[in-house]
């Protein structure tokens, strides 16, 4: 009988330690469907930043495009302005030089006008 028991003893152990494997198992499956649910969620996570970082990427080009229309623009602008400044200073000059003359024709007009002055006073002087 003893043997018996024995073999019913080392049965039971044989048997608790397939359900403790058993018990493992599951828990291990678990915790790896767990981790493969985690996975998943993660490869969909990282594909959406994906395309969130692809959406950045284009915007990017497209506001790098915008900068180099923005920047010849500007390029033209300056050298428009350039040509209005030498323009206006090509102006200024030929308005200075005309005021200049004018000065100048005003002054001798002035000067005229002062010597006829001299003279008549003279001349009434004498009668």
């Amino acid at each position: 009988m003893e043997s018996n028991r024995t073999v019913k003893i080392v049965v039971i152990l044989i048997l608790l330690i397939v359900v403790v494997q058993f018990v493992i198992t599951l828990l291990s499956r678990g915790d790896a469907n767990s981790a493969i649910r985690e996975m998943k969620a993660a490869r969909e996570s990282l594909g959406k930043a994906i395309e969130t970082l692809d959406e950045a990427r284009s915007s990017i080009n497209m506001l790098t495009l915008q900068l180099d229309s923005a920047r010849a623009d500007l390029h033209a602008l300056d050298s428009q302005v350039e040509q209005l400044d030498i323009d206006m200073r090509t102006r200024l000059a030929a308005v200075d030089k005309r005021l200049n003359t004018t000065l100048s024709d005003i002054r001798k007009e002035n000067k005229t006008i002062v010597d006829l002055q001299k003279k008549l006073s003279t001349l009434e002087y004498h009668e």
